[in-house]
C-alpha cells in the first residue's frame, strides 16, 4: 500500500516545498533555511500525539529530517518552524492510502501558527527600515548636499558678492535649524529601536513566547536585533556628544552619525528575505544597496523639507536662491544616482523573489509588489517635475539668466511635501511586503 503525504500550509515565509519518504522517516523541504532552535514537530499515531526529535538537514538548511518508524496510514505530522529570515509558519500533514480517484486524496486542516504574530513582526520590520532609511538619508543629505553647497559658495552669477560672506550667513541660518535636523535623526534611530522591539514581540507571539533569550542568542533574527540595539546605543552616544558641542559638528562627526543607521539597514538586509535564497551574499548586497539608495532619495526629501528650505527661508532673497539652487542641483544629481540604483537592484530582487509573472496578481506578495511599484512610478513623476521644471527655473534665477523663477523655491517646498506623503505610502507598502512570502 502506497502512502501520500499532502501539505496544508499557510502563506508564510518558510513555506513547505515538498515531502519525501526516506529510509529513516520523512524529509520536509521548505522555501527558506530553518532555525534549529525553534523547530517543533509532533506526530499522532493511533490517537496518541507526541514530539519527535526532528533536526535540520546538515546538508540542506532548508530541509528538516523527521525520524519515523514503519509508515502507517493513520499518521498525522504537525510542525512549526522559524525561518532564518525571521518568520514563523506551521502546517499539518496526514498520510492516507493512495487510491484511484479524488476521494483517495485528503489533506489536514490549515494550521498557520504565525497569524497575528507574523503581522506584528512585519509592522516592526517596516518601522525599523523606515527609521534607518530616514536617519541615513538625513546624514547623506547634510554632508553630500548642504555642506558641499555652502563650501562651494552657492550658485551665483558672475559679479555676485564674495562667497565668504555668503558662507557665514548661510552657516548661521543652517545652524539655527541644525537642532531640528539632529532631533529628526535621533527620532529616526529611535523608530528603528521601536521597530526592533516590535519584531521581537511579534515573533515571540507567533512562537507562543518560546523564549526571548533563545531568540536573541541562537537565531539569525536575534543577531540582527542585537546589532540594531548596539547601533541605537552608539547613536545615543553620538547624539549626546553633539548636544554638548558648542559649535557646529566637524565633517568627520557627521560621517560618524551615518554608521548607526547604516548598521540598522545592514542588519535588516542580513536577517530579511534576501538571506533566504541560494545566492544569499549577492542578494543581501543588492538589498543593502537598495536600502541605501532609498535612504539617499527619501531621506534627502526629508532633509530638503526640514533642513535646507527652512534655512533658506531665513536668508534674504539673493542668498536664499544662491543656497537653495546649489542644494537642489546637488540633490538632483544624488537622487538620479539613487533612482538608477533603485531600479537596478529592485528588478534584481523582484526576479529573485517572484517565480512567474502570474504571481504578481495571484499572490499577496505579488499584489503588494505591484502597489509598491505603482507608488514608485508616481514618485518618479513628481521627482521629474522637480528635476525638469522647478530645478531649471531655480538654477536660472540663481545665475541671473532669463526665464528664471526665484519663487520656484516655494513651489519646490510644496512638491517635496507631496513626495514625502507618497514616500510614506511607499514605505507602508514595504512593511506589508516584508510580512508576506516571496513566491519563489
Amino acid at each position: 500500500m502506497a502512502l501520500l503525504l499532502l501539505p496544508a500550509t499557510g502563506a508564510a515565509h518558510a513555506r513547505m516545498r515538498g515531502v519525501e519518504r526516506i529510509d529513516t522517516g520523512l524529509r520536509l523541504s521548505f522555501g527558506a533555511p530553518v532555525e534549529s532552535a525553534f523547530l517543533e514537530v509532533f506526530v499522532r499515531r493511533g490517537g496518541v500525539t507526541g514530539p519527535v526529535a526532528a533536526r535540520v538537514d546538515p546538508v540542506d538548511p532548508q530541509a528538516v529530517l523527521v525520524p519515523l518508524p514503519t509508515p502507517r496510514t493513520d499518521e498525522m505530522v504537525t510542525w512549526r518552524v522559524l525561518s532564518q529570515d525571521g518568520h514563523v509558519t506551521s502546517g499539518r500533514y496526514i498520510t492516507v492510502p493512495m487510491r484511484p480517484g479524488p476521494d483517495g486524496v485528503h489533506t489536514g486542516e490549515n494550521d498557520d501558527a504565525a497569524g497575528a504574530g507574523d503581522w506584528i513582526a512585519g509592522i516592526g520590520r517596516g518601522l525599523a527600515l523606515l527609521g534607518g532609511i530616514l536617519a541615513l538619508g538625513l546624514v547623506a543629505f547634510r554632508r553630500v548636499v548642504v555642506d558641499a553647497a555652502v563650501a562651494s559658495g552657492g550658485l551665483a552669477p558672475p559679479g555676485a558678492p564674495p562667497a565668504e560672506g555668503f558662507r557665514e550667513r548661510a552657516g548661521a541660518a543652517l545652524g539655527a535649524v541644525a537642532r531640528t535636523w539632529r532631533d529628526l535623526w535621533r527620532r529616526a534611530l529611535d523608530l528603528s529601536v521601536i521597530g526592533a522591539v516590535i519584531v521581537a514581540a511579534g515573533t515571540l507571539v507567533a512562537l507562543d513566547d518560546a523564549g526571548l533569550g533563545t531568540l536573541l542568542r541562537d537565531t539569525r533574527l536575534g543577531t540582527g536585533l542585537l546589532v540594531i540595539a548596539v547601533a541605537a546605543v552608539a547613536g545615543g552616544a553620538l547624539d549626546a556628544a553633539s548636544r554638548r558641542r558648542a559649535g557646529a559638528e566637524p565633517p568627520w562627526f557627521i560621517v560618524a552619525m551615518a554608521v548607526p543607521p547604516a548598521a540598522v539597514l545592514g542588519a535588516m538586509s542580513w536577517m530579511g528575505h534576501a538571506s533566504s535564497g541560494n545566492d544569499a551574499t549577492l542578494n543581501i548586497g543588492a538589498d543593502m544597496v537598495h536600502n541605501a539608495a532609498t535612504a539617499a532619495w527619501i531621506g534627502g526629501l526629508l532633509g530638503l523639507a526640514a533642513y535646507l528650505l527652512p534655512a533658506g527661508a531665513a536668508l534674504d532673497a539673493a542668498d536664499r536662491v544662491r543656497l537653495v539652487a546649489q542644494g537642489v542641483v546637488r540633490f538632483s544629481a544624488l537622487a538620479t544616482i539613487a533612482v538608477t540604483l533603485l531600479v537596478i537592484t529592485g528588478v534584481y530582487r523582484a526576479l529573485a523573489e517572484v517565480a512567474e509573472p502570474g504571481d504578481l496578481v495571484g499572490t499577496a506578495y505579488g499584489v503588494t509588489l505591484v502597489v509598491k511599484l505603482g507608488i514608485f512610478v508616481v514618485m518618479l513623476a513628481a521627482g521629474g517635475y522637480n528635476r525638469f521644471v522647478l530645478h531649471p527655473r531655480l538654477e536660472r534665477a540663481a545665475l541671473g539668466l532669463p526665464r528664471g523663477e526665484a519663487a520656484a523655491a516655494e513651489r519646490l517646498a510644496a512638491s517635496v511635501r507631496a513626495e514625502l506623503v507618497l514616500a510614506g505610502l511607499l514605505l507602508a507598502a514595504v512593511a506589508v511586503l516584508v510580512s508576506n512570502a516571496p513566491t519563489v
